[in-house]
């Protein structure tokens, strides 16, 4: 019976686990250790005698190959033909003849060598060689091929019974029968053919250690080398790692059962009294505090019993006071103001019998006393004057105690006290209720008799006043964060959430009575003008007196809140659908009323003007979100247009400004999630036609949208002010790119870039370039930067001082779309540019224009002139591109040439190119 309350209970469980943990870690700790020592040294002496038995094999084929190679020698120096194969059979050689043209095939540089200079080379695995042949160029210069013998060799006595012999490779050239029946033994030698040594075989049921010795031919034979596999069964190995382990498996069958007895014989001493003091922390659990445990023993159990007892008589004194703390917290989780706290408060004191009354003086934001008392259900009642010294008086002594609390013994010494000798108080306990690091109010306990108060009373007393201190600062911490997240710090106006939640009531509302509700948006015009002009303060004010006005016009029922910046939200709600729009426009005519009349403004008269725009419910939208993105459109079509500024909201507004936005919004993704690939479109030599540049253009592979067009993209990026992120971006990849490309032995090609305006406004611009090239080892010359006509010819300080450096830097700048622009010798002179990229405007008609062909010869006589390269763009025809390389164009890019493509299409075109220049291999 007791080994069975033993082995359920967790201490005697731990007990019976520690002791057998404890016998059983040495022994097995010392088997473990003797069992892999004698299993290393048995394995150790197993791998050591089959790496000799493979070693001895492979000396034996190396001394019988020296030796045939002497006996090859003689024969066929010293005996004829006839006599030859005579001697072949006793010699060892299965046959001696002359190499065959296959067999010569078969012969290395480095053979043929050794051939000519008298020595003898050893061919292994050429099937029309035989498995083992050794070759010797006779006095009359013939190869000659003696195909040895060497199933004498492998069926000798001396040799293994099971052994494999390798080629370099790992190709099997002899194996045993018993080893060649079964590849997947001598198989996995193959990853281990440049070792020697041994190894156990990782395969299911082998049982089989193998020995390998790596035999190099290289320096005698010409033949890199012969691997020679040996194989032998561990198992007698096996047998006595068994019996130790039978062994083993005795002495912890001994060890446990000493351990089972030693703990249940100490688990016998202990859990009786531990059932004891679980009985009684059972009961404790269960609220049960007035049985106490009998001792059964005078040691550390016994006394742990007597601390036991002690624990449960202080809980059950405790136990009251937590239980109206919690009712406390339960109370006064309702409240909402602090009126309400005290009243709940009250209604948790309500059953306390350490105390007779229960008093609360509250001094508000004025500074004045309020009471509340128990005793009168909680209405408040403001101190008299005469009184309102004595409570200050009060609180001071309060908040100087170092205690934190008062103990009153003389009722009669304080007259705000005075009236409460109603309630029957005679002595109080006073403690302070504090917010914020503040005494905002005091807690009194009264007594009907004078007595000495016991510390346990003091403090639940104390806990009363912390948790009533935690509650009033939670309450007024709630209501200045709802303040905060609902309303707006600079206006004191609604904000956008409180907003919502009114435009969703009065939406609401609508639906129920068939109404309307109007949603308008208004933002201020020119105020960036004020705030620059001005200052902030001034733009502050601006806002606060807006922010009345709107309010007072149209009123706190409707709603004004305050959206952000300059942009306020107004809510007319429970309109009549028949005459909403009217009355919409009616609300507006009084805005413009109200805000003629001008601001003063830090002594300036400032007259402000609104742009409105306005959506309805339920014509245009059902919810907050869509009205309010619908009114953002129509006020910023009202701000677009001319004369007029207040709009509607229509459903065609909408589709050219959601467009742009969404397209704005996945440009920032693509960004992000590099969705931006870079194209290249290459460009030939006018008169060879072979690739001798390229220019990188950026395209947006969209998962939604596909390849969009740089048209679509570039220009959204250059308004979200992205375009010099794009251009960096693009520099970068295509220095990274190139770097590839030299590392893939392609040919030397350097790679236009088209940069935006705003970058060649960067100062930083060549230092972005030159670390860009030095950091993939690429020259200056790689890089071509082509800027606009325009740009250049326009370009501020900066632009030509980066211009200037980049050449002197040696990178190329292209003039781009040339021709299109200010196309003049005095502008050529100035802009540092080095290559003219004519537009194809001037190439769609080249060949039939006789105007646009005397343009051309113009411009390219010009660019040589000024020594400017020319390169010519759009050409598409093979007629376009004969006219232009007879009149001395340079460079042609076009659809003739290859539309712009992937890099990996770009790299195979210059691996065509290269392999076409490449001069044939023979």
């Amino acid at each position: 019976m007791f080994v069975k309350e033993a082995v359920q209970s967790r201490v005697g469980q731990r007990l019976f686990v520690s002791f057998a943990f404890a016998v059983l870690l040495p022994i097995i700790v010392l088997a473990g250790y003797a069992y892999s020592k004698v299993s290393q040294v048995l394995t150790e002496s197993t791998h050591q005698h089959v790496q000799q038995e493979s070693k001895m094999l492979g000396m034996m084929v190396l001394d019988r190959l020296n030796k045939q190679a002497q006996v090859l020698r003689l024969l066929v120096r010293d005996h004829s033909t006839d006599t030859r194969a005579d001697w072949m059979t006793l010699s060892g050689f299965s046959r001696i003849e002359p190499a065959t043209q296959a067999i010569q095939s078969q012969i290395s540089p480095e053979q043929l060598l050794r051939l000519s200079q008298g020595k003898v080379v050893l061919l292994a695995g050429v099937p029309e060689a035989g498995g083992l042949s050794l070759l010797l160029q006779s006095a009359d210069h013939t190869l000659m091929v003696g195909t040895l013998n060497t199933l004498r060799w492998w069926q000798d006595d001396s040799v293994p019974e099971r052994f494999c012999v390798l080629l370099e490779g790992g190709e099997p050239l002899y194996c045993s029968p018993s080893f060649a029946a079964t590849p997947a033994v001598w198989q996995p030698a193959r990853g281990d053919a440049a070792k020697t040594g041994s190894f156990a075989l990782d395969a299911p049921a082998s049982g089989l250690d193998l020995g390998i010795w790596h035999v190099h031919l290289d320096g005698q034979f010409a033949l890199p080398s012969l691997i020679f596999v040996v194989a032998e069964h561990n198992l007698p190995t096996l047998l006595v790692l068994d019996r130790f382990k039978l062994f083993f498996i005795a002495l912890t069958l001994l060890g446990l059962s000493s351990a089972a007895w030693l703990a249940l014989r100490q688990i016998r001493r202990q859990l009786l009294p531990l059932n004891q003091l679980m009985q009684g922390t059972q009961r404790l659990a269960a609220g049960d505090f007035d049985r106490a445990i009998v001792p059964s023993s005078d040691d550390e159990f016994g006394q742990l019993a007597q601390s036991f007892n002690t624990m449960s008589g202080r809980l059950s004194r405790k136990f009251h006071v937590l239980k109206k703390l919690d009712e406390i917290d339960r109370a006064t989780a309702t409240a909402s103001h602090l009126a309400d706290l005290f009243c709940s408060f009250f209604s948790g004191l309500s059953r306390a019998l350490w105390s007779d009354t229960v008093l609360i003086i509250h001094r508000d934001e004025s500074g004045e006393f309020v009471f509340y008392s128990s005793a009168e259900r909680c209405a408040p009642v403001m101190c008299l004057p005469q009184s309102a010294a004595s409570c200050a008086a009060l609180f001071a002594q309060v908040g100087q105690c170092p205690a934190d609390f008062a103990d009153i013994s003389d009722i009669d010494r304080l007259p705000c006290l005075t009236g409460s000798r109603v309630f029957g108080m005679q002595q109080a306990i006073v403690l302070p209720i504090e917010m914020s690091g503040d005494i905002t109010g005091l807690l009194i306990f009264g007594f009907a008799r004078r007595h000495k108060i016991p510390d346990d009373t003091i403090q639940s007393a104390q806990l009363f006043s912390e948790r009533l201190s935690v509650a009033a600062a939670k309450l007024a911490a709630d209501q200045k964060l709802y303040y905060q997240a609902h309303y707006d710090v600079l206006t004191q106006l609604p904000n956008r959430v409180l907003f919502e939640a009114r435009t969703e009531q009065a939406i609401h509302r609508a639906a129920q009575n068939g109404t309307a509700v109007a949603l308008l948006l208004a933002d201020l015009d020119g105020f960036k003008h004020i705030n620059d002009s001005l200052g902030h303060a001034a733009g502050d004010a601006l806002l606060q007196v807006c922010a009345r006005r709107l309010q007072e016009h149209v009123g706190v029922k409707d709603g004004v809140a305050r959206y952000g910046g300059d942009e306020f939200i107004l809510l007319l709600p429970d309109l009549n659908q028949a005459t909403a729009i009217d009355d919409v426009l009616s609300v507006i005519d009084g805005l413009r009323q109200v805000f003629q009349s001008p601001i003063e403004l830090q002594g300036r008269s400032v007259l402000i003007e609104f742009s409105i725009g306005a959506a309805m419910y339920p014509a245009d939208a059902l919810h907050f979100d869509n009205l309010l993105k619908m009114a953002d459109t129509a006020m910023y079509v009202a701000k677009k247009s001319s004369g007029k500024n207040f709009a509607f909201y229509r459903h065609e507004m909408n589709y050219e400004v959601q467009h742009r936005f969404e397209l704005m919004q996945e440009l920032r993704v693509a960004l992000a999630k590099n969705e931006l690939v870079l194209f290249y479109q290459p460009k030939v030599d006018a008169l060879t036609g072979q690739i001798v540049g390229a220019e990188a253009l950026a395209r947006w592979v969209s998962p939604t949208r596909g390849l969009v067009p740089p048209v679509a993209f570039i220009p959204l990026l250059d308004q979200m002010g992205l375009g010099q992120v794009l251009g960096e971006w693009v520099i970068d990849t295509v220095c990274a790119q190139m770097q590839s490309w030299d590392q893939q032995a392609l040919p030397w090609v350097p790679v236009s870039i088209n940069l935006s305006p705003a970058q060649f406004l960067d100062e930083l611009l060549c230092t972005k370039v030159q670390t860009a090239l030095s950091g993939r080892g690429l020259t200056s010359a790689r890089l071509e930067l082509e800027i606009l006509e325009d740009t250049a010819v326009e370009g501020t300080a900066i632009v030509q001082h980066n211009l200037a450096a980049l050449r002197q830097m040696g990178v190329r700048i292209a003039l781009d779309d040339f021709g299109t622009g200010y196309s003049s010798l005095v502008h050529l002179i100035n802009v540092p540019a080095n290559v003219l990229k004519l537009d194809r405007s001037f190439i769609s008609d080249i060949v039939t224009n006789a105007r646009q062909q005397s343009v051309v010869g113009h411009i390219i006589a010009l660019a040589k002139t000024l020594g400017f390269s020319l390169v010519a763009e759009g050409v598409e025809t093979p007629a376009q591109a004969q006219w232009l390389a007879a009149h001395g164009c340079d460079q042609l890019q076009g659809y003739l040439y290859g539309r712009p493509m992937t890099e990996m299409a770009f790299k195979q075109l210059l691996r065509d190119q290269q392999e076409k220049a490449s001069p044939a291999r023979y």
